[in-house]
């Protein structure tokens, strides 16, 4: 049973208990993109695995702060906050979600909390989350609130929508580029790109065989670097998304984004030949 509060101004806190969605609902949200973000290590690996059990992708951040940076680099369709963390707490959080003038502004945002006093979940209300879990967490708890919110809100899927529309290369930076050093110019500067991306791949290669996470995050900040050069806007989130990883020290999350990398960067590479042949 899911139990929410509501409480119309001038009334006593009223109790509406609601009844759990179906788990056929529920595997309607397998597949959508998950950000948590939990300072507490032990907190954030079990909400992780009861997460990725339920069948969703996770993204974990330890702070607001890197849960904003996460949310600016990747599209996500639901977050899942603590409100007590260092650098930034939940609230400060949620308070720059909600400025964002896009619609990564009217994500769906769950508090975890371990307070039950109405104040609190006041607060977190009155910040602009949508809803809040008890900790110590309850798996039952968790994907029912988590599951709800994804069917109520459509957002199920926008990560993988935005993911499948989003360009290879951004034409308006090349131009740019061009504009400024000239045509012969970029285009030398674009084969030298290309030919030390094959490099950087390989250097994340033997990062991963070495488990050297140090060296995974120096070179995912070199090729996001350079793909921004080039417009090479899909290579560049995903270069930004194994950053994020190794700084939050989510070592499964990095590896996972590692073994997509190749394809990715392929693909830019192959764009980049294509406009500026020799």
């Amino acid at each position: 049973m899911y139990v929410r509060p509501s409480r119309p101004p001038g009334m006593t806190e009223i109790w509406i208990c609601m009844s759990p969605t179906p788990p056929e609902d529920l595997a309607k949200t397998k597949g959508a993109r998950i950000l948590l973000a939990e300072d507490s290590t032990t907190n954030r690996m079990l909400a992780t695995a009861i997460l990725k059990g339920a069948g969703y992708h996770v993204t974990a951040a330890a702070n607001g702060r890197e849960l904003l940076n996460a949310l600016r680099a990747e599209p996500f369709d639901l977050v899942l906050m603590d409100i007590f963390m260092p650098e930034m707490d939940g609230l400060q959080a949620t308070a720059a979600v909600r400025a964002m003038s896009d619609e990564r502004g009217k994500i769906p945002i769950i508090a975890m909390t371990a307070y039950a006093v109405e104040s609190d979940r006041e607060s977190c209300l009155a910040a602009g989350m949508n809803d809040y879990v008890s900790k110590p967490i309850h798996k039952q708890e968790l994907l029912q609130t988590v599951g709800r919110w994804l069917l109520e809100t459509g957002q199920v899927g926008r990560g993988e929508r935005h993911e499948a529309q989003e360009e290879i290369l951004n034409p308006a930076v090349l131009d740019t580029l061009e504009e400024d050093t000239g045509h012969d110019t970029a285009v030398e500067i674009a084969h030298a790109f290309v030919m030390e991306t094959a490099e950087r791949l390989e250097q994340l290669r033997q990062a991963v065989e070495k488990q050297d996470f140090a060296a995974l995050e120096r070179e995912a900040l070199a090729l996001k670097t350079g793909a921004g050069t080039f417009g090479a806007t899909r290579l560049q989130r995903s270069a930004e998304q194994l950053e994020l990883a190794c700084l939050a020290g989510d070592q499964g999350r990095a590896l996972e984004v590692v073994r997509a990398l190749p394809k990715i960067a392929l693909a830019a590479c192959k764009a980049l030949s294509a406009r500026y042949p020799r």
